[in-house]
């Protein structure tokens, strides 16, 4: 296994632990270089995870970090670097962010379509 690969599964690893919205927004700005699919997908899904938790931003759209996954998730589907269940994740987990009123669906900062 290569060093990239490790890192992509440590990445995970410590995503899936993570159980502050604000905590994981924090790392996910901070390794967002590093994020391969998986890691944008897993980052997405542990959020619409957390986004019920009275600790997630009530607008999480204005965090910055959050606004920089959303244009490498969108960025990776248009350069076909995410395959259908990656899609299928991310798609969910933006509903239920949606749902759990933190995130407009017209919301002008995150925009995961083509041209965003």
């Amino acid at each position: 296994m290569d060093d990239a690969k490790r890192r992509a599964i440590a990445l995970n690893r410590l995503m899936t632990q993570k159980d502050d919205p604000e905590l994981l927004l924090r790392m996910v700005a901070e390794q967002l270089p590093n994020f391969n699919s998986v890691n944008a997908a897993t980052a997405v899904s542990m959020l619409g995870k957390l986004s019920r938790s009275p600790s997630c931003p009530e607008n999480i759209a204005a965090d910055d970090g959050f606004r920089a996954l959303m244009l490498l998730a969108r960025d990776m589907c248009d350069d076909g670097g995410l395959d259908a269940r990656h899609v299928a994740n991310i798609t969910h987990a933006v509903g239920k962010i949606s749902a759990a009123g933190k995130l407009a669906a017209d919301d002008v900062h995150v925009q995961v379509g083509p041209g965003g």
